[in-house]
């Protein structure tokens, strides 16, 4: 048993949503997202807050902008772990939950658009900038606005 997923999370409503996937993989790569989330938060899922949610994901946006996880991975994430929250309110009925787990908690979670990030890898080095400039020096106004943007 997980450490932080409680017995009706794990017997219950995994059981029951975990037939609802086709294959090993997709019930294996699910299931590591919640332990992921659960372990990082340190609280079984059906506790996790909308702050919780957000601050799992600020965790995950983190790791990203240190390349250690993509921006579609947290995409992933976030889509499965709100599609067992929704599961979970569909069928809150089943587990009991009707009074206590009344909203998804990534409902809303803020996520950054794909071009707000820019990578280190991603942004130019001296050679390239200097490459770009000496293209732009037959346009004054574009060499201009170029050098203003490298050197602010």
């Amino acid at each position: 048993m997980e450490k932080y997923l409680s017995p009706l999370f794990q017997n219950e409503i995994w059981s029951q949503f975990a037939k609802t996937l086709n294959t090993q993989k997709a019930k294996a790569d699910y299931y590591a997202v919640l332990k992921d989330a659960c372990s990082y938060l340190k609280k079984d899922f059906l506790l996790i807050s909308e702050a919780d949610a957000q601050s799992y994901f600020n965790h995950l946006i983190i790791l990203h902008n240190h390349g250690k996880q993509s921006l579609k991975t947290i995409r992933v994430k976030h889509a499965r772990l709100k599609s067992v929250s929704n599961y979970i309110l569909r069928y809150s009925y089943l587990f009991e939950l009707q009074q206590s787990y009344q909203k998804n908690p990534f409902q809303n979670v803020s996520l950054p658009d794909e071009d707000e990030f820019l990578s280190i890898d991603r942004v130019p080095d001296i050679d390239e900038m200097n490459a770009i400039l000496q293209k732009a020096e037959q346009d004054p106004q574009l060499y201009l606005i170029l050098g203003l943007i490298i050197l602010c």
